[in-house]
């Protein structure tokens, strides 16, 4: 704001007070009326305020000073302190001036209510001017509908600010009904609480006939920019900004000053096409973007918060807690900043500072859309989780004998994670079992596990006790697991096994178990690509000894608004130690592949989406003695995002596998179910 803040005021009063009660210079019947009026006709308040002030002190009950004093103090803004005294001296103005000065009174209370140092203040303001504005209504109901039709209309802003969005939008329609405009100052209000209440695409229709390519239609640009993203119109979003950037120029001309000063409409509009960028699949084109301003800007708080955000966007919640933390320094009452530093502490499993942060974040943004949505996720990852997964297959061909599975195979299974306990603990109970008829001898496998997994800052690990049902010769089994995020990219895991569940049927057929021991290294670049290396070993009671190497990598080659095409490329080595054995164990061999995934999203909303995925594959498999083949492969998956933290996936497959030289036909169909409370 530009005018004189109340404080402000009342100190100059109290100035011009005090300089005329303390000099002398002319006795107190000399100061006519005609004095004050002049001084207030230059515009000179405060020597007015003087005049009137020496005068009161002569005459304190003298009403025609008093109502100039009254009428002064509205001149410079301050409605508050003179509704307040035109109170104190009943029938000092008459019920129609008094309105008018309540009317003005109020609505410097709901401007207020828009600065302040922090949201605290700002609530809190915006607390008083509902509280004021309620009462006015309540005096000029039926009175004088103008005035009512205005409050009504202001108040829009603190209920905005108090995360009142419904109530917004329910007045504004009400008002509307009425057949009562939306005036241009608060079309920025209602946008935000329909956006807060999830209809995007009211939002984009009530700022749409507003948009104009002047500098000081910025705001609006942008709100309309992430109505459309809302919407899954993310290319829309970017050409919109582009297209209003280009009419503003990085720098303006300040005449007055006789310098150059940066156009902050072309700021927003150029920040708000990286962040779409970033939330439309190219984070890596955003950081580029942030980087490069902020090697122009380095003390801008918010690009590094939005820099903060594209590096959790691609899978670096290390280095994004850094930046959120320097962003945190020059912009200390950003939102969306404290929100990220959450959501990294989050993915970085430091649970007590995360709830810390949300803490502060529900006491100073109560109500607040990104606060209510960190707050959901927040709870979805402190309670039950759990999965339930059934598959089967059918074999064809000459190598159905040989193969593992046999001509039919099916699994079915489910896992249940308790409530976060002290931070890092959580205690899970699972199910799982496996039929197939190798050889054309039908076997099954059931195996119960209880245990306990631990997880907090870089490492986690974990402990199940297994009991095994079926024609298993070993019941009691034991899972161990551990692994070490060394930074960002790198991480660590090892696992286990004592008489391992995922062991051959077809050995188990033969009163064969297995111990597995498994080690791997895995490379993350970011959240697309990455690079996993495996070793295992497989000790069976028959005394042979499997190992085996894989190695895959991934990497996505395009992307649009609802569609991205990724590529994979993996190898694949074993040998065993014991060549002759009841069940399917090459001495040597080994694998190369390649494949394709494209994947759709044709409809979401928000947390809520469709998707679908189809993966094709080749691979040259060799096996010592029976040479090498081609093997086919393709995959095509649903996957339906219920509810946040409800996801239900199906998806079938084919495959021409070979063993032992024989190639068969391979169908699968499985289905699977995530749920998080």
């Amino acid at each position: 704001m530009r005018s004189r803040s109340p404080l402000s005021t009342r100190l100059a009063l109290a100035a011009a007070t005090c300089a005329a009660l303390a000099s002398p210079a002319a006795p107190c019947c000399e100061v006519a009326a005609g004095a004050i009026e002049a001084a207030r006709a230059r515009g000179d308040w405060y020597a007015a305020l003087a005049d009137i002030e020496r005068g009161l002190a002569c005459r304190p009950g003298d009403r025609d000073l008093l109502r100039l004093r009254v009428r002064t103090l509205g001149d410079i803004g301050s409605n508050a302190v003179a509704w307040r005294m035109a109170r104190a001296t009943p029938g000092l103005l008459d019920a129609q001036a008094l309105d008018q000065l309540a009317s003005k009174r109020l609505a410097r209370l709901i401007g207020w209510s828009e600065v302040g140092r922090d949201e605290a203040q700002r609530r809190a303001a915006a607390r008083q001017a509902l509280q004021a504005s309620d009462a006015y209504l309540r005096q000029v109901a039926g009175k004088d509908r103008a005035a009512v039709v205005r409050t009504r209309l202001d108040r829009l802003l603190p209920l905005n600010r108090l995360g009142r969005h419904q109530a917004v939008v329910d007045e504004q329609a009400l008002l509307a009904r009425e057949g009562v405009a939306l005036p241009a100052y608060l079309v920025g209000a209602v946008s935000d609480s329909l956006m807060a209440l999830r209809r995007p695409a009211e939002a984009a229709a009530l700022l749409a006939p507003r948009l104009d390519r002047t500098a000081g239609n910025a705001t609006l640009q942008v709100r309309h920019a992430f109505a459309a993203l809302e919407q899954e119109h993310s290319e829309a979003a970017i050409a919109g900004l582009d297209a209003y950037a280009a009419t503003q120029p990085a720098w303006r001309w300040d005449g007055l000053h006789r310098s150059r000063r940066p156009n902050w409409a072309r700021y927003d509009a150029d920040l708000a096409r990286i962040q779409i960028t970033a939330y439309a699949g190219d984070a890596a084109a955003a950081q580029a973007e942030l980087e490069a301003l902020l090697r122009h800007a380095p003390a801008n708080g918010t690009l590094h918060g939005a820099l903060g955000q594209a590096y959790l966007m691609r899978g670096w919640p290390r280095r994004a807690l850094q930046r959120f933390g320097v962003a945190a320094m020059y912009a200390p009452q950003d939102l969306e900043v404290a929100v990220g530093r959450a959501e990294a502490l989050m993915a970085l499993r430091r649970d007590r500072e995360a709830a810390a942060t949300l803490s502060r974040l529900r006491e100073t943004h109560p109500g607040a859309a990104p606060v209510t949505r960190l707050d959901r996720a927040w709870m979805r990852h402190l309670g039950w989780q759990g999965e339930a997964e059934a598959a089967g297959g059918a074999s064809r061909g000459a190598a159905a004998e040989r193969d593992p599975l046999g001509s039919r195979d099916a699994r079915y299974g489910f896992a249940l994670r308790s409530p976060l306990l002290a931070d890092a603990w959580r205690i899970r109970a699972g199910y799982a079992q496996r039929r197939a008829d190798p050889h054309a001898e039908p076997i099954e496998r059931r195996d119960t596990h209880l245990g306990l997994q631990y997880a907090q800052g870089a490492f986690d690990a974990s402990l199940d006790r297994r009991l095994a049902r079926g024609a298993v010769p070993r019941a009691a089994g034991l899972d161990l697991e551990a692994g070490w995020q060394l930074d960002d990219h790198w991480s660590l895991a090892a696992g286990y096994h004592r008489n391992a569940a995922d062991a051959s049927l077809q050995a188990l057929q033969a009163g064969i178990t297995a111990d597995r021991y498994a080690l791997a290294l895995r490379y993350q670049r970011d959240a697309l690509h990455g690079l996993r290396v495996g070793l295992d070993r497989s000790v069976y009671t028959d005394g042979n000894r499997r190992d085996s190497l894989l190695a895959r990598y991934e990497q996505p080659l395009a992307h649009a608004d609802r569609w991205s095409l990724a590529g994979e490329a993996g190898a694949y080595a074993s040998r065993a130690s014991l060549p002759d054995a009841a069940y399917f164990n090459p001495a040597r061999d080994g694998a190369l592949d390649i494949g394709l995934r494209l994947f759709q999203r044709p409809w979401r909303r928000y947390e809520r989406h469709f998707a679908h995925r189809l993966a094709l594959s080749a691979s040259r498999y060799w096996q010592d003695g029976y040479g090498a083949a081609w093997i086919p492969a393709a995959r095509y998956e649903h996957e339906w995002r219920l509810a946040p933290g409800r996801t239900l996936r199906s998806g079938m497959s084919w495959a021409r596998p070979v063993y032992d030289g024989a190639r068969e036909r391979r169908l699968g169909l499985d289905a699977g179910f995530y749920w998080e409370e």
